[in-house]
């Protein structure tokens, strides 16, 4: 938003002390949130297209132009170092975020999208489909009625921001989604500009239709924005007491992992070495287990390190720990949470 609002205001006014602190967001955007990428992006489109008499914006000058040469020639030198410093580790960030890219269905994914994009709004967690027509469509047509409504509406420079703020993030997203297969679209830190643009959409259309000059129809947009609110709050409510929530995935297994390490007297929980997103995870189950639970990160395990613990898990062990336990100590698994967590046990052979 602040980088956006720089961007804009540096546009508009042309002054050299907006266009610095455009580059100051540009490079604090750039460097916490690689994501970032896509407010960039758009705001290269935007500039690109204000060339275009039929945009409706007004045109930029040469010092405009070199202004804003200037402003992200610097943001994206700032972000040089941490291209220099990951280079070596794009095989292990491509491993993290493999699970993008697991086919599913398309009724699935566009069941997700929905959720997504309704959930900006109201969100009651995967619901149901009945409950889905109930909540989430009523919610998809006023979103979609929104854009168009800041299209017809809204100053040029407004309407053609908004528009791409939002096209262009999906877009990226969501064809290699249907090309390739995958879930880029669906993850919410990927989509923060996206919902940006949505309550933009959204506070526009309902700032207007409050003020409309027809009491009655001024009257169902009060209602209308009512339920918004209502529905809203009471989701958010909804979530924050929840154990888990749909888009976290298997946090509903953390929970029942936890509770089932924690009723032991002296547990021991052992974690395979670094592979995919298994630190993220094993970081969710620490979150809730309780200080008398002891973690072992290892790659084998030899028969001694699992002396005087009552009771031995496994969590989303690599097949190399598998074997360790099975083979090497002669036990077996006895799973406890599907393909989470596993208690280790005598064999009975």
């Amino acid at each position: 938003m602040a980088s956006s609002a720089a961007f804009l205001d540096a546009m508009r006014l042309r002054r050299i002390g907006n266009w610095a602190l455009y580059a100051i967001t540009l490079a604090i955007g750039i460097n916490t949130h690689l994501f970032f990428s896509f407010v960039v992006i758009t705001h290269a489109a935007y500039f690109l297209l204000t060339f275009l008499p039929q945009s409706g914006v007004q045109g930029t000058n040469g010092r405009t132009q070199v202004a804003y040469f200037f402003a992200n020639l610097v943001g994206m030198l700032t972000f040089m170092p941490w291209v220099i410093f990951t280079t070596p580790y794009l095989n292990a960030a491509s491993q993290n975020t493999s699970w993008t890219t697991f086919a599913v269905p398309l009724t699935y994914l566009v069941r997700l999208w929905a959720a997504r994009y309704s959930g900006v709004f109201v969100d009651f967690d995967l619901l149901p489909i009945y409950s889905q027509i109930l909540f989430v469509v009523p919610v998809l047509l006023l979103m979609f009625y929104s854009f168009i409504w800041m299209w017809q509406n809204g100053s040029p420079s407004a309407r053609l921001f908004v528009i791409l703020l939002t096209i262009i993030p999906v877009s990226i997203l969501l064809i290699p989604d249907l090309l390739f297969d995958g879930i880029r679209s669906t993850v919410a830190r990927y989509l923060v500009p996206v919902f940006i643009s949505m309550q933009l959409a959204m506070a526009f259309l309902l700032s207007s239709k409050l003020k409309e000059n027809v009491r009655w129809k001024r009257t169902i947009w009060q209602l209308v924005t009512a339920i918004i609110i209502m529905l809203g709050l009471v989701s958010s409510i909804h979530a924050v007491q929840a154990i888990a929530w749909w888009d976290k995935g298997s946090d509903y297994g953390f929970h029942e992992a936890a509770t089932a390490v924690n009723a032991a007297e002296k547990p021991l929980v052992i974690v395979g070495r670094f592979h995919g997103d298994l630190f993220g995870a094993t970081l969710a189950l620490a979150n809730e287990l309780e200080p008398h639970v002891y973690m072992l990160w290892t790659t084998t395990v030899e028969s001694e390190e699992m002396y005087g613990y009552d009771q031995v898990f496994l969590f989303r062990p690599t097949p190399l720990l598998q074997q360790s336990i099975e083979v090497s100590n002669e036990k077996r698994l006895q799973p406890v949470v599907q393909n989470l967590l596993w208690r280790v046990v005598e064999n009975e052979n």
